[in-house]
């Protein structure tokens, strides 16, 4: 029986791979009825060999009752087959995803595999942009798979890279209505890729191998050290604690409240449960996915979910070092009596005042300038719901309550400059981020007092840190021009239009003006790479190729270049 089995779990990988390459050959298309024959087989095939496999694996746990833990994924997966039927793409794609399963795990366990992911970790910017692809790899081949779609809906292929890419990288940019396209393992496998890319797949792991008592290597612990201001290990190893708790509380607290609030909207508690389970992961990671087709339009002034959404949107866009001094705010007014402020780091005080002064000056525009448009049939109280509303959302959540077609040409530009402008570091945010728009503030008043340090409240900003600001904000202003210029050729879409679809995926937003279900192919895969590029940061991208390369040894000496 075991030398049966040598051989069957080959054939069952060989068979789910030839049968994972057809779907994805066929995902979106209308293919020949020899074709489909061809496929209907070896999908039959495939549900064989795996009944035959588990039934030997099955009559094998007398002898090692111990391994009944390691069959009860496959019982789990024999549960959807008996419940529909044996319907051949639903049970096929089961075992296609218990197949990539099983070979990502063995892969990993590979000893050349685990060295090679050893010395990557000398190299954080290649292993956080590696992290991210395979994350997205493996989302597109299951939103790729029929049991990740509605019931007669199919997704292609190039359309389930957009969507995994989308979620992976905290956008919320779709092609498809999420709602209506995905089925449940769908929409759950969108909620997976959002929740892990918005925490950072590096941060996240990091975590859980410091929390289970696990070591870092030297250049995994330098930079989640440097990413969290701590410099000693165990200090590092609470920030981990506190980031895990605060996230999934912050989501649960959230969840509950979404719960009761759209309960009012669902005959079935569980439904309800589930949409503000969806929304509340969605807005702390800043993601924008939602599942209704009109986004949150429903709630235009409803004052539970434009709370709930947007502190978690906020919550999730200070980035996790700001989040326990913001707490700490009150008990140090209290003890000093003072400017509480003055009393946390530089950048918490910068993250806290850039982040209130966008807030506030979002609304009052909004307000101001749309309240006899966009807002225009809304009461007092909606108008400024609606203003703090997309104030909050338009810097990188991609949620909106009213209409984006509403709006006046002048108030999409200033949509533009707060999407563009982005969350703050370390969050689950894109854009440019607060701390760099602070950082080239800080230095044009430097220059313009003719000082030669750049300060803020009593302390000097580094010449690195000036130099890495004014690196991001120039790559940025190159990859939004091109990126503009290339899709006004392709698309033939009106500029404004153009300008805010390339913005808001550069900056991981996920709010449209309508361009993005009528992309071309093109058009997809510039938008895809903007999403990427944009969660990771211009910079990381940029270090990724030329991370490990050594520094010269030597200096030039000066030049004079004549500037302004």
């Amino acid at each position: 029986m075991a030398r049966h089995l040598k051989w069957l779990e080959p054939a069952l990988s060989g068979l789910a791979l030839v049968i994972l390459t057809l779907f994805l050959i066929k995902a979106g298309k209308t293919v020949s009825p020899l074709y489909e024959s061809l496929f209907l087989g070896l999908t039959y095939a495939l549900i064989a060999t795996f009944l035959v496999h588990l039934t030997l694996l099955l009559s094998l746990l007398p002898q090692n009752p111990s391994h009944i833990e390691r069959r009860l994924f496959d019982l789990a997966i024999l549960a959807p087959l008996i419940i529909t039927q044996g319907n051949h793409e639903i049970s096929a794609s089961l075992i296609i995803f218990r197949q990539i399963l099983i070979s990502l795990y063995r892969m990993v366990k590979q000893q050349k595999v685990q060295e090679f992911l050893d010395t990557l970790q000398n190299y954080p910017a290649r292993l956080l942009t590696g992290s991210f692809l395979i994350l997205v790899v493996v989302g597109s081949i299951l939103l790729a798979l029929p049991i990740a779609s509605e019931s007669g809906l199919t997704l292609s292929l190039v359309d389930a890279i957009f969507m995994a890419t989308s979620a992976t990288c905290v956008t919320g940019l779709a092609v498809v209505d999420t709602g209506t396209q995905f089925s449940l393992f769908g929409e759950l496998v969108i909620l997976v890729l959002i929740q892990l890319g918005g925490l950072g797949i590096m941060a996240l792991s990091a975590s859980a191998a410091v929390l289970l008592g696990k070591r870092l290597a030297v250049g995994q612990r330098m930079m989640m050290q440097s990413m969290f201001e701590q410099s000693d290990y165990e200090e590092l190893k609470k920030v981990f604690f506190h980031i895990i708790r605060f996230t999934f509380l912050s989501e649960i607290v959230g969840a509950v409240l979404l719960t009761i609030r759209f309960s009012q909207r669902f005959d079935n508690t569980l439904d309800a449960a589930y949409y503000g389970v969806f929304h509340a992961v969605s807005a702390f990671c800043n993601a924008g996915f939602a599942l209704f087709n009109d986004s949150l339009s429903q709630f235009t002034d409803d004052p539970v979910v434009n709370i709930t959404i947007t502190s978690l949107i906020i919550l999730g866009g200070l980035g996790f070092t700001v989040v326990g001094p913001l707490f700490s705010l009150p008990k140090i007014w209290l003890r000093h009596r003072g400017n509480p402020l003055r009393k946390i780091s530089m950048h918490s005080q910068l993250v806290i005042s850039m982040t209130g002064l966008l807030l506030l000056s979002g609304t009052l525009f909004f307000f101001m300038f749309e309240s006899s448009g966009a807002f225009a049939e809304l009461d007092l109280s909606g108008k400024l719901w609606a203003s703090f509303f997309h104030a909050t959302t338009a810097r990188t959540a991609g949620f909106n309550t009213v209409d984006m077609s509403l709006f006046r040409t002048h108030t999409i530009f200033f949509f533009t400059l707060l999407m563009f402008i982005g969350a703050s570091p370390g969050s689950t945010g894109g854009g440019i981020k607060t701390t760099t728009l602070a950082t080239l503030i800080l230095t044009a008043g430097s220059m313009i007092k003719k000082r030669t340090d750049v300060e803020y409240h009593g302390r000097r900003l580094s010449e690195s840190l000036i130099t890495k600001a004014i690196a991001i904000f120039i790559m940025s202003l190159v990859i939004i021009p091109i990126s503009v210029l290339a899709l006004l050729i392709t698309e033939g879409a009106p500029f404004m239009d153009t300008l805010f679809e390339v913005i808001s995926a550069y900056g991981t937003v996920g709010l449209t003006l309508g361009l993005t279900p009528k992309l071309t192919l093109f058009g997809k895969i510039s938008i895809t790479l903007l999403m990427f590029i944009g969660r990771l940061g211009p910079l990381t991208v940029a270090l990724t190729a030329g991370e490990g390369t050594k520094a010269g040894s030597f200096r030039y000496p000066k030049g004079e270049v004549l500037i302004g």
